[in-house]
């Protein structure tokens, strides 16, 4: 079977929270040890995993499957069946799409391999704002939809 349609689980549904919550916590360490580069690409990280939980919620399944080994933050909010919701909720919606507008890009430019002084603390705080702020961020968006 072709690996974009991949049934194997890959990981339980209880891991993508917990190592979600840690990578934004090791996030909020980076930034403040000005380590900018790595807090904004776990923060990122932290979305993508959170989002891949919200799809085991969804779907009601134990664990995540192989066909949804992506790094693709808007397919993966579509499959979580929250696209709708998010979209209604301006602020929330806004951060998303900032977010995913850095973390789509592709090749060379990818936020994977950006180099660390392309960033700085004003845009790492932002991309974490974005991220967990508890009015506009992401994460706590998705924690409310998925408890």
């Amino acid at each position: 079977m072709p690996p974009h349609l991949s049934k194997e689980r890959i990981i339980e549904r209880d891991a993508l929270r917990e190592i979600a919550e840690s990578r934004l916590a090791e996030a909020a360490v980076l930034l403040t040890a000005k380590h900018y580069s790595a807090a904004v690409y776990l923060a990122g990280y932290a979305v993508e995993c959170y989002l891949k939980y919200a799809i085991c919620v969804t779907l009601d399944w134990d664990a995540l499957y192989g066909m949804f080994k992506v790094h693709d933050l808007e397919g993966l909010l579509l499959y979580s069946g929250l696209d709708r919701a998010l979209r209604q909720d301006e602020k929330v919606s806004t951060s998303f799409a900032k977010l995913e507008a850095l973390w789509a890009i592709e090749g060379r430019d990818s936020i994977r391999y950006r180099r660390p002084s392309e960033f700085d603390d004003s845009s790492a705080q932002t991309f974490l704002n974005y991220t967990n702020d508890p009015l506009i961020g992401v994460i706590p968006w998705l924690r409310k939809q998925t408890s």
